[in-house]
C-alpha cells in the first residue's frame, strides 16, 4: 500500500487576519479553521505537523523604542507578564486574545500528538515571548522536546533572522547552527 506523505502546516496567517477572524470581522473559508486542521492531524493520517503560529503580540521588537520620541506599537507582553500585560484594551486586546487562543489550541493539540507519537515542530523567532508563555511552558513540561536555532539567511533569506524550531523529533538538530 502506497501512502501519500506530506507535512501539515497550521496557522501561518498574519496576526491581523487572525484577529479579524477571532473578532468575527472575517469569515474563514469552510474547512480552513484551526479546529479542522486539528481534526485532520489527529485522524491517523498525519505523520508531522508544523505550527507556524503568529508572533506579532509576542515580538520583543515591541519592547524597543523606534527613536527618542516614537515607541511604535505598545508592548502587549513582557518577561514579567508573557501571557498579557495588565491593562491592555481595545484592538490590542482582541489581537492578544486571538493569539492566546491559537497558543492554547496548539498546546492541546501538541499534547495529543505527543501521546500519538506524531512529530510536531513549532517555529517562532528565537527572541519571541511565545517561549515564555504559560502555553509554551506547559508544552515544554509535558513533552520531550528539542530546540534548534537557525538563521533565515542560511536558506536564502536576505537578513539575519534568528529563528527557533522546537520539536519532539531530534532530527531537527541537524539544522542547528551550534
Amino acid at each position: 500500500m502506497q501512502r501519500n506523505i506530506f507535512p501539515r502546516q497550521l496557522w501561518c496567517a498574519s496576526q491581523s487576519e487572525q484577529a479579524a477572524h477571532q473578532s468575527g470581522l472575517l469569515r474563514p473559508n469552510k474547512g480552513r479553521s484551526p479546529e479542522n486542521g486539528g481534526r485532520w492531524v489527529l485522524s491517523g493520517k498525519c505523520l508531522w505537523a508544523h505550527f507556524g503560529v503568529p508572533c506579532g503580540t509576542a515580538s520583543r521588537a515591541q519592547l524597543r523604542r523606534l527613536n527618542k520620541k516614537v515607541h511604535g506599537p505598545p508592548p502587549l507582553r513582557s518577561f514579567r507578564f508573557p501571557d498579557r500585560i495588565p491593562g491592555v484594551s481595545g484592538l490590542h486586546l482582541v489581537k492578544l486574545r486571538a493569539e492566546n487562543r491559537l497558543y492554547s489550541f496548539m498546546r492541546k493539540l501538541i499534547k495529543k500528538m505527543q501521546q500519538m507519537n506524531i512529530v510536531w515542530t513549532v517555529e517562532n523567532p528565537l527572541t519571541s515571548l511565545l517561549w515564555e508563555t504559560s502555553y509554551w511552558l506547559d508544552i515544554a513540561e509535558a513533552t520531550g522536546h528539542y530546540y534548534c536555532e537557525l538563521h533565515n539567511c542560511m536558506f536564502g533569506g536576505t537578513r539575519l533572522k534568528r529563528t527557533c524550531l522546537a520539536s519532539n523529533c531530534s532530527a531537527i538538530m541537524a539544522l542547528n547552527i551550534f
